[in-house]
Parts: structure tokens; sequence; C-alpha cells
């Protein structure tokens, strides 16, 4: 027993490892002789706004002259994404063109592996190690994520999955774990307002877990049960990722995340008052 104990820190390396080697291998394609070829049109523009952000850290580009010429245009896309692939160029010692483009193309890979790892510690906490590890594995394998974790696949949809898949995991733990309850609940609403941060569609994500809620909660009520517990991790939740996005709320890029988050907060309060 302690001797399988001991082999799953390795069985879970060994599925990373895969999973990392496997998106260098899909992207291959795009290292050339004169550096990185991006494969698509919204790479180029987050390759863009990541060299800006790297020559002016921590700022970033929120009007463009290059778009709607000869008007300009004012930037709506959250800028999570791109500032953190900056600060990652940063880490790495990268300031030149030719530097920043080839480590921000190694980002995409690093939240990849990075997702394959929340799935694995989100199963493994629902069932066991061997589940955990096959579902890691067919993460890993997973074709329409590989396309977004790949290398050079510089866009938002890998850090928004990512977001969204922490948000479960931290929702799993307040929920299974009372005696840390608040402290994944809140964790859970960081990575709420992270997505925000991320991507302007994160209501969509967000609703899911409303949903959940009210369903959880009538069940609950049904079979005579107290809904109180679910119901104070989501209000915890949502009232952190509330508070997190209020001091953008009013911007073009954040709005709409800021009246969703708002709703839903809301949402969640009635129905615990209730």
């Amino acid at each position: 027993m302690d001797k399988g104990k001991r082999s799953e820190p390795a069985e879970l390396v060994a599925v990373l490892v895969f999973g990392l080697l496997l998106r260098l291998f899909a992207g291959r394609a795009s290292l050339v002789e004169s550096g990185v070829l991006l494969p698509g049109y919204d790479e180029y523009y987050h390759m863009r706004r990541i060299l800006y952000s790297v020559a002016n850290f921590p700022h970033t580009l929120w009007f463009d002259s290059y778009l709607n010429y000869p008007q300009g245009l004012e930037i709506t896309w959250p800028p999570l994404f791109d500032q953190l692939t900056a600060a990652f160029c940063f880490l790495l010692g990268q300031r030149s063109p030719g530097g920043v483009e080839m480590a921000a193309s190694l980002f995409p890979i690093l939240i990849g592996v990075a997702a394959i790892a929340v799935v694995y510690f989100l199963v493994r906490e629902l069932f066991d190690h061997k589940t955990a590890l096959l579902a890691a594995f067919m993460t890993a394998l997973a074709p329409y994520y590989l396309l977004y974790t790949m290398f050079a696949a510089l866009d938002h949809h890998c850090l928004e999955v990512l977001f969204s898949l922490v948000i479960l995991l931290f929702t799993v733990l307040a929920i299974n774990r009372p005696e840390k309850r608040y402290l994944f609940a809140l964790l859970a609403g960081l990575s709420m307002a992270a997505l925000a941060y991320t991507w302007q569609g994160a209501d969509v994500y967000l609703g899911i877990f409303v949903i959940y809620a009210a369903i959880s909660i009538t069940l609950d009520l049904k079979n005579a049960k107290s809904p109180r517990p679910l119901g104070e991790v989501m209000l915890a939740a949502f009232a952190l990722a509330l508070i997190l996005v209020l001091p953008f709320g009013r911007t073009p890029w954040l709005n709409a995340s800021l009246l969703g988050i708002s709703a839903m907060t809301a949402a969640v309060a009635i129905m615990l008052a209730a």
C-alpha cells in the first residue's frame, strides 16, 4: 500500500510530462528559421499586445491606432492573459522581440499542463487516484484543448478553461472539506474574478454554478436537508468576485462581467435567504 502511494506523484508527473511533450510536438510547425510563425489571426494580435506589455510593463494596450484605421479603436478585451504572458517573458529575462515571441509561445503549454494537474486533483477528490490519472491522461489528449494549448497557441481561451476548472476544484474542496470551507470558497471567488479579467464571456461559465446551486438547494429543501453549506460557499465566492471586479467595473471590457456577477450574487443571496 505504501509503495503504491509513493508511486502516485511519479505517475502524475509522467502524465504531465506527456502532456507537455505532446503540446510541443503539436506546435512544431510554428518553429521556423526566422523565429515563430503563429498559427492564427487572434494569436498575432495577442502577440502584439504582449510585446507592448513587455515594453511598457505593467501597462497594456488600451487604444490601438492600427485597428479601424485611421480612427483607431479602443480595446475592449480583458488583459489578464496578455499580462500574465508578458510577466512570464520577464521571468525568463526576455525583452527583445524575438525572445518575447519564443518565450510567449511556451506559455500556453504551461497553462495546458496546469489544467491537466487541476483535472487530476479534482477527480481524485471525488473518486480515487486511478480514476484521476485516467482523467488527467484524457485531458492531455483532448484534441480541442490541445489545439489551444500547443506551442504558439497564443489565445486567451486556454486560460479561461484553466480558471473554470480551478473554480470547480475549489468549489468541490469547499463542499467536501467543511473545516476549510471558507478558505476554498474565497479561492473559488478569486478564480472567478480572474476568469472575468480573462474573457468578456465569463458569465457563461459562472452561470453554470448558479444553476447548480439552484438545483442543489432545491433538492436539499425537498429532502429536508440544510442548504446552507453550499449556499454559503457560493455566496462567499461570488461576493469576493464581485469585490475584485469593482475597481474596473465601469470599463467596457469588464462591465458585462460586473453586471453578471452582481446578478448572480444577488440570486444566490435570495436562494440562501429563502
